[in-house]
């Protein structure tokens, strides 16, 4: 029995008032949606996949305020009751972003997220993934697919984790690492390429010094060497080539959630983007 509880409503942590609840098979649910048939159908089809706690853990995850900003639900898609987009705004009340996703049983498909360039670069999207994560293990979602890149992302996400989501893309993949190796003046095969996305991404040289115009490049590679500008050096000076060859690119990515290698290195990067980020704040 699915049916509309009129009069029921709740507020939100700004006191703002949030639209009615829906009641499926008995259990009130939540939801910042106007009342209309294909939120319904959205609303239902994350009970039959995952339950009343497991729907409301869903709603939940976009009605939030993280490093900033906040993420609200804005509909399911009519066409496609297993599809949500949600909005995030800036502290100004500004839009600072649009996304959206795609739920299966045991797969959710991150097929859009676009954070705006002056509200980029305070650990949003980095967190807002590793709430999601923590959503998706309790309620048994084993994998997460995404096409990794707009800008940054064919680089950020392999250090999340992420890696080929099948030969097509480690291929297209390996042609860009030969093809940036060979600019830069490098002797590398094919064979020496590392196997997954995370690998690649941590790929670094030595050999790098800051040249008159304050821009660093190669040492005795070749004689007209490529420039690089310098956030694609490490702290030590070397060369960061998985950025160089990762940034830009797009590709499809996959993440199995059970997969222990992935948990280590996406564990290592969120700590890591914490840890700058509260330096960043101090120096602030």
């Amino acid at each position: 029995m699915l049916k509309h509880l009129p009069g029921r409503h709740r507020q939100d942590t700004h006191g703002r008032r949030l639209g009615p609840s829906i009641d499926i098979a008995g259990s009130p649910l939540y939801t910042t949606l106007p009342y209309t048939e294909p939120n319904i159908a959205g609303l239902s089809d994350l009970v039959s996949k995952y339950g009343h706690k497991g729907a409301q853990e869903v709603l939940d995850l976009y009605d939030q305020k993280i490093s900033g900003l906040t993420v609200r639900l804005t509909e399911f898609d009519p066409k496609m009751p297993n599809k949500i987009h949600f909005s995030i705004r800036g502290e100004d009340g500004r839009d600072a972003g649009t996304g959206s996703r795609k739920f299966y049983k045991y797969q959710v498909d991150h097929t859009h997220l676009n954070i705006y360039s002056n509200y980029q670069g305070k650990g949003f999207g980095t967190e807002f993934y590793r709430r999601s994560e923590e959503v998706y293990r309790k309620l048994d979602i084993r994998s997460v697919t995404m096409d990794a890149g707009h800008s940054a992302g064919g680089y950020v996400w392999p250090l999340m984790g992420f890696d080929f989501a099948n030969n097509v893309a480690r291929e297209e993949i390996v042609e860009q690492a030969l093809q940036v190796c060979y600019d830069l003046g490098f002797e590398i095969n094919e064979k020496e390429i590392p196997e997954h996305a995370y690998e690649i991404a941590a790929m670094t040289v030595a050999g790098w010094r800051i040249d008159e115009d304050g821009i660093k490049k190669t040492i005795d590679r070749r004689s007209d060497p490529m420039h690089v500008p310098e956030d694609f050096l490490d702290e030590k000076g070397d060369l960061l080539l998985g950025k160089l060859i990762l940034m830009g690119t797009s590709w499809m990515a996959t993440k199995y959630l059970d997969d222990e290698e992935s948990n280590r290195v996406g564990e290592l990067y969120y700590n890591h983007r914490k840890k700058r980020l509260a330096e960043m704040e101090k120096r602030a």
